[in-house]
């Protein structure tokens, strides 16, 4: 009946009536809804997560998943007490839905390592810590985190490091923007599920930007060959957050155990020392004889025979290949027969860790204060963005295992002007690992004053096992954590007195014709190179220099020598 009546042909007090019935069925759809939503009924009530207005508008954060699904929005009774702390109720709930993933693919129940955290240290920093009076105040935020994370078969530290994160980022939202991007290949266990009530998670924490990347890709390459694809996938989970990082912090972090303390921490350090770069301190073990009169000792039916003797697992530092003091050397000396040996009599692999080093900065390291240092990763590190927003480092291998690292020339950078530099990618330590090229590749950009920094308050390990081992239950402790603001500036490094190397000790997994090397048997391979740039013309005179050296007597104590 009303096909045939135009709008036109309406009186103008019809009209009038049909915009007022259309007004009040709005209204109470509206209404109907806001009463649906503020039922008594906790499943059918979200959590009222607190706003505050601000003199700065807010965007609306960025959201960008793919290959994956985000998990069920968080929803709980407003009215419930179980969220008089948003953030706990957020916490618990995480942990639960972890607990139910794990337990439905018939896997073990998630475990997290004890943890503890004091805000005050971070007080009297451009970190300010998050309390319960304006937690969710985000008064303008000028400052940028950026984080990064490479995931692959990593159920066993999703949970306990997306529940880090979580807490960490709360604390860093206050009075920074922060963007997340998690790129994820070739998982075979409950990584995708974990993953997708972590996104949601961060939803609900209401993080400025989300980018959740899952992909096909295998990376389960060789020793030899893995660089190449661990140089890509970095990149990968780089290159979201490009367009946000600005000047600010960029974290990359591995697929580690860790607490919320060491993520503030790396903010902390790369901000006090105004670090290029900050790592913390991945551990892990080393099996060696129980000694006489150690518990569990027994003496050997052939003391001739090694198979005969009783061994035990002691703490050490984990990441030697990658890791070189500021003067170039190794964490601990490498020796043969035998392999890396701690230098005291005692054989502390905790205590010998940095003696390679000058007695000031071993002191440092006993101290639990933060060292500079050539190159590391530690497991977990913190960037100044501008690194790569305005110098467009990027991670790379070498010509030797083929080279990867995206475009090079000019118009990227100083990083570009370098990859393009005549013989500068061929002065590299052949087939080393895409963390070590990233110290080597800073240290050019800033020209031999770069600052590189060792935070040994960051723990980490790659299992919870090892964690309970050597985090919490080791003799002597790694690192003996410190909780207050430091008041005295113990902590800052003198950047006056540091220098870029002589030479840095190259552990080679190619030779430079790109055939395969034991990065750990093959001794006679070890060598120093310049970590600095230099044109082939000025690589001839050191390489001469070197020589006639070497002919006079003098060389390397902890390696072998040998031209570059």
């Amino acid at each position: 009946m009303f096909a045939n009546v135009s709008w036109a042909s309406i009186s103008s007090q019809s009209r009038q009536l049909y915009i007022l019935a259309g007004v009040a069925s709005i209204l109470f759809i509206l209404g109907s809804t806001t009463l649906f939503l503020r039922s008594d009924d906790p499943a059918r009530t979200l959590v009222t997560w607190p706003t505050i207005t601000s003199t700065k508008s807010e965007s609306r954060p960025v959201i960008e998943v793919e290959g994956i699904n985000l998990g069920r929005p968080f929803t709980a009774p407003v009215s419930a007490s179980s969220v008089t702390d948003p953030l706990a109720w957020l916490f618990d709930t995480v942990q639960s839905r972890f607990a139910k993933t794990m337990q439905d693919a018939g896997r073990p129940k998630p475990e997290y390592p004890m943890c503890s955290l004091n805000p005050s240290r971070y007080e009297h920093t451009a970190l300010h810590p998050v309390t319960e009076s304006h937690r969710w105040q985000r008064p303008g935020r000028s400052s940028v985190i950026s984080i990064a994370i490479n995931l692959k078969d990593s159920e066993g530290v999703i949970p306990a490091q997306s529940l880090a994160l979580l807490e960490a980022i709360a604390y860093l939202l206050t009075f920074n923007k922060v963007y997340i991007s998690i790129y994820e290949n070739g998982s075979m266990d409950q990584t995708h599920a974990l993953l997708s009530d972590f996104g949601a998670a961060l939803q609900a924490l209401k993080v400025d930007g989300i980018f959740i990347h899952s992909s096909r890709m295998i990376s389960d390459f060789g020793f030899n060959d893995r660089i190449v694809m661990l140089s890509e996938i970095r990149n990968l989970a780089l290159t979201p957050l490009m367009p946000y990082a600005e000047t600010g912090t960029l974290i990359f972090i591995n697929d580690v155990m860790m607490c919320a303390s060491d993520v503030l921490e790396l903010v902390h350090q790369q901000r006090l020392q105004k670090a290029d770069m900050v790592f913390g301190m991945d551990w892990g073990t080393v099996h060696r004889k129980i000694r006489p009169g150690e518990v569990g000792y027994k003496p050997p039916s052939d003391p001739e025979d090694d198979d005969t003797y009783v061994y035990t697992n002691v703490t050490r530092v984990y990441d030697m290949w990658v890791g070189r003091g500021i003067d170039g050397d190794l964490v601990y000396p490498f020796k043969t027969p035998g392999g890396y040996t701690p230098m005291s009599a005692n054989e502390s692999w905790v205590s010998d860790a940095y003696l390679t080093q000058t007695r000031a900065v071993h002191q440092r390291w006993l101290d639990g204060l933060p060292i500079p240092m050539y190159s590391g990763w530690g497991g977990m590190s913190a960037f100044d963005a501008s690194l790569f927003t305005v110098d467009h480092l990027r991670f790379r291998s070498s010509v030797t295992s083929g080279w990867t690292g995206g475009h090079s020339g000019g118009a990227l950078g100083t990083w570009g002007q370098l990859m393009s530099a005549p013989g500068y990618l061929e002065q590299d330590c052949p087939g080393a690992s895409e963390c070590k090229y990233v110290g080597r590749d800073i240290w050019n950009i800033r020209n031999g004053k770069a600052r590189i920094v060792m935070a040994t308050q960051v723990r980490t390990t790659y299992s919870i096992e090892d964690w309970h081992i050597m985090i919490e239950s080791a003799d002597p402790a790694p690192t003996t954590l410190r909780t207050d603001y430091d008041q005295k500036e113990i902590e800052l490094i003198d950047w006056s007195e540091v220098e870029a190397p002589e030479g840095v000790v190259c552990i080679p997994s190619r030779d430079k014709s790109g055939g395969y090397l034991d990065v750990w048997a093959e001794y006679n391979h070890r060598y120093r190179v310049n970590p600095m740039y230099k044109t082939p013309a000025e690589l001839q005179e050191t390489e001469a220099a070197r020589a006639a050296k070497s002919l006079q007597g003098s060389g390397i104590v902890t390696i072998a020598t040998a031209s570059a």
